[in-house]
């Protein structure tokens, strides 16, 4: 929705109020507290001087300029003519109307606030005091005439400022005669700037502009109330009753007729009733798939993302597409579920009540890649499969191995803070996030970080925004930190027992060797992989060929002193071993969990998740894992027992995929921790209305 930033008595808002009412543009006014207030105006324009308008991501000052902006976004009905000497005639009179009356019947309404003891007190508030209201209309005329003068607002400046105005009124009863407006057959922006400032000359009833009772229908004696001037008041006062919205109640329908919807970058018609037809009329039909069109994957993941699939997926090929998509779901009050590829959405909390869906994979791919920087900057719709190809060109890689790698998006990576079996080397998500640009609930866009490693400007909103679930905003733009790819990789497996898998583990802890990858697996993963069912240790080595042929061997050594069997994988076969148990892990089960639990425990975790039927695998460093279960009866035991061993080892148990009904009936984040009134706090900073992704975060955030 459109937002007024005003003061509440000022022609120059008024104006814009009128002509947003003419347009009938649903909008909200923001009265900006004098001082202060005018400090965040600052924040938000660039300068302190209202009305300033906010549409969307587009913030626009100064009142001619906002005119033209509504009537470029919003055209129909137009109110600025297209005939040159009309358009022409048009702008010349609401210079005459800002510049010449309103600078006149401003000095005019002093004059009469001096003058008129009576005038003065009804400027007051209805709040003020009677005793104050009492004081302020026994001050001497005179005296306030003395303040005046020097500053332009003396006597003498005043009585030419009242003697010009008369020829302002004489002229504009001239022009209205035999004409409803003052170019012709429809109001322009010219009648609205004129009948805007007349508001200092006589006040509008109350039911339009917020002012004391005593000044309604009042203005500057001699002028207001002057019979040679009604008809210039009449007609006002028509004006107002045919197109000014009253403050309160509902608003009136206007004789002018509905245009067609807009292609505009914004929400088009706020006649237009469903999400589907706006969105068409916003974005174009091939930008909108409604949901009996979707495929049945895209159905599917819909379905388990939510217990009301929407009614639509919204496909943006633009970032100001993007804003003005949310910006539209805000004004209605829809209920969004951001996206990429739609890989992840069956992962976290069920949303609730989720009209749209908005993916980000339209978006433009464009990659700007800083190979000296180590840095690359591409949309959060672009695949990280198109974007390691990129990187590679330039011998550079992303350091994630996330699950889908072939579907997977960048957002959805950073929204699900999935990295990883490289987590061993490279830390999370959260560490390679270095910029980021997303859209809030509103429309707005916000940047933080930057494009340079080192960079430490501004709030850390990488981190906040990396495991979010798209709950705080949906991400445009990802700026990463990348990393050399190795001239040489190699894997070494190695299987046992639980008990020499543990001792191994220990001492590969406290050697010297530098695996990028250090993952247990567990026994029935083995068997999916083509091995014994024993307990699995993979480590994966990446530097010159002699530093990993070195490694390789001492952990081969390493593994054979504690009775494990070892055997080394390298090239494709290495990277077809971790390829496959990411696919085994995301594609084959019908639950999916993520575990945690101090790393000291995770041997004794991956045994449990073997005999409830489970297959797991650990990443050593962090204590960080997936459990895949198949479906059953005891599907919502196994899963509370398996919480339960996390929980007892300062772990977790988080549900990402399962079938509806086991996610209604277990609690999907297992969180027992004291911070959620924290995350209350910052979800209503972020999503005050509630509209992103609703329920899908932890406490139902």
């Amino acid at each position: 929705m459109l937002e007024l930033y005003q003061f509440e008595v000022s022609h120059y808002c008024e104006k814009i109020r009128l002509i947003l009412d003419y347009k009938q543009l649903p909008y909200r006014t923001t009265e900006v507290t004098p001082g202060l207030g005018q400090v965040d105006l600052y924040r938000l324009s660039g300068q302190r001087q209202v009305p300033v308008l906010k549409d969307g991501s587009d913030v626009v000052s100064d009142s001619t300029a906002i005119a033209r902006f509504l009537d470029a976004r919003y055209p129909t009905p137009p109110i600025l003519p297209t005939e040159p000497r009309s358009r022409g005639l048009c702008l010349m009179m609401e210079a005459w109307a800002d510049d010449s009356i309103g600078l006149n019947s401003r000095k005019a309404l002093i004059g009469a606030f001096n003058q008129h003891p009576n005038f003065r007190k009804a400027l007051l508030p209805d709040t003020t005091p009677s005793p104050v209201k009492d004081l302020v209309g026994v001050i001497p005329g005179d005296f306030l005439n003395v303040l005046g003068t020097g500053v332009g607002l003396g006597p003498t400046d005043i009585k030419l400022a009242n003697e010009a105005l008369r020829q302002d009124l004489e002229a504009l009863c001239l022009l209205l005669e035999g004409q409803p407006y003052l170019l012709g057959e429809q109001p322009t922006l010219a009648d609205f700037a004129v009948a805007g400032v007349s508001m200092y000359i006589k006040f509008p009833a109350s039911r339009y502009v917020a002012l004391p009772e005593g000044l309604c229908d009042q203005g500057i004696p001699g002028l207001a109330d002057d019979p040679a001037y009604q008809p210039f008041f009449a007609w006002r006062d028509r004006l107002y009753a045919d197109y000014r919205q009253p403050r309160r109640g509902q608003r009136r329908p206007r004789p002018v007729a509905v245009p067609p919807p807009s292609t505009s970058s914004k929400c088009p018609s706020p006649a237009m009733v469903t999400s589907l037809d706006q969105y068409t009329s916003l974005l174009g039909s091939a930008a909108v798939v409604p949901w009996s069109e979707l495929d049945g994957a895209w159905q599917t993941a819909l379905a388990l993302a939510s217990q009301d699939p929407p009614s639509c997926v919204v496909y943006p090929d633009s970032l100001e597409d993007l804003t003005a998509a949310v910006a539209c779901a805000h004004d209605h009050g829809w209920r969004l579920l951001p996206c990429g590829h739609g890989s992840k959405l069956s992962w976290g909390g069920l949303a609730a009540g989720i009209e749209v869906a908005i993916s980000t994979a339209r978006l433009p791919q464009a990659v700007d890649h800083a190979v000296g920087d180590l840095t690359v900057t591409a949309a959060a719709g672009h695949s990280l499969a198109e974007l390691q190809d990129q990187l590679g060109q330039e011998q550079q890689f992303l350091a994630v191995d996330p699950t889908y790698p072939q579907h997977a998006t960048l957002g959805g990576i950073v929204a699900t803070a999935d990295t990883g079996a490289l987590r061993q080397r490279y830390g999370g998500v959260r560490d390679m996030l270095i910029g980021v640009r997303f859209v809030r609930y509103d429309g707005q866009i916000v940047k933080a970080g930057g494009r340079v490693v080192k960079n430490v400007a501004g709030y850390d909103l990488m981190k906040l925004m990396t495991g979010s679930f798209g709950t705080l905003g949906v991400l445009a733009e990802l700026t990463f930190r990348t990393y050399p790819q190795a001239p040489a990789v190699a894997t070494v497996l190695l299987a046992g027992d639980d008990a020499a898998v543990k001792q191994s583990l220990a001492e590969l802890r406290r050697s010297p060797l530098t695996p990028v990858a250090l993952d247990l697996l567990s026994p029935a993963l083995m068997v999916a992989l083509g091995h014994e069912p024993s307990l699995g240790l993979a480590a994966r080595f990446e530097t010159v060929a002699a530093g990993v042929e070195e490694q390789v061997q001492r952990t081969l050594t390493l593994g054979q002193n504690h009775g494990l069997a070892g055997q080394t994988l390298e090239g494709e076969a290495g990277a077809n071993l971790w390829a496959t148990m990411t696919q085994i892990l995301g594609e084959g089960a019908g639950i999916l969990a993520k575990v945690g639990c101090l790393p000291v425990a995770a041997v004794d975790l991956l045994r449990q998740v073997d005999e409830l039927g489970g297959l797991g695998r650990i990443h050593t460093g962090s204590g960080v894992g997936l459990v895949a279960l198949g479906v059953g009866q005891d599907s919502q035991a196994i899963l509370e027992t398996m919480r339960s061993h996390c929980q007892a080892h300062q772990g977790y148990l988080t549900l990402l995929q399962a079938p509806l009904d086991l996610k209604q009936q277990l609690q999907v984040w297992g969180y027992s921790g004291n911070s959620l009134a924290v995350m209350e706090q910052i979800k209503q900073q972020f999503d005050p209305p509630r509209l992103l992704s609703p329920g899908r975060f932890v406490g139902g955030l």
